[in-house]
């Protein structure tokens, strides 16, 4: 039988990311509209790009362990218009979690502005400096966040639409720590 939850390295991609995304985005509204020029908000975008970095790295291996594990089947509550609307969701927020910190590094290597991982070290700068470019990437950052927060709020409602109303498998089968998401009347009938 095909497993029903997402494994172990699919869900802790997921939850990684998601506090990755939680901690940048106040981080990236501090920067520019609550500090004055400054040390601060030096340090704060140094810690909004390296955390940049580190969600590009991860959606990359996250899609490598995608393709190489596979994910369940969809949940069997779930109709084939939600079955639809749940692969839209989440293929536009793989591509959107892509973009973001493409479109994030484009603005700052091609601004010709510092990079540096947490200061630990510079990362690599793959185009030479292009104000054209950079505008162009910020005005794709900018707009891009706005889509990101209405997908995660979309997706995020749907998950606790269906785990709190519903009272279905769908939020469970990505939670942390669970080995079989079915509930225990369903597991006693199956087995």
């Amino acid at each position: 039988m095909a497993a029903l939850h997402y494994d172990a390295g699919a869900r802790s991609f997921h939850w990684i990311i998601v506090g990755l995304v939680f901690v940048t985005v106040p981080v990236g509204i501090a920067m520019n509209d609550l500090v004055a020029e400054g040390p601060v908000q030096d340090a704060l975008y140094v810690i909004h790009e390296s955390i940049g970095v580190t969600i590009l790295c991860l959606m990359l291996l996250r899609l490598a362990w995608r393709f190489g594990h596979g994910a369940p089947p969809p949940a069997a509550e779930l109709s084939p218009l939600e079955v639809a609307a749940s692969r839209a969701v989440h293929a536009l927020l793989y591509l959107v979690l892509l973009a973001m910190p493409v479109s994030g590094y484009l603005l700052v290597v091609a601004g010709d502005y510092p990079l540096s991982y947490f200061g630990l070290f510079n990362v690599p700068r793959l185009v030479g400096k292009d104000e054209p470019l950079s505008k162009f990437a910020e005005n794709a950052h900018l707009t891009l966040q706005w889509v990101l927060y209405a997908l995660v709020a979309l997706h995020a409602a749907a998950a606790l639409h269906h785990h709190f109303l519903r009272r279905n498998t769908v939020l469970r089968r990505m939670l942390p720590g669970l080995a079989d998401p079915r509930p225990p009347a369903d597991r006693a009938i199956r087995e």
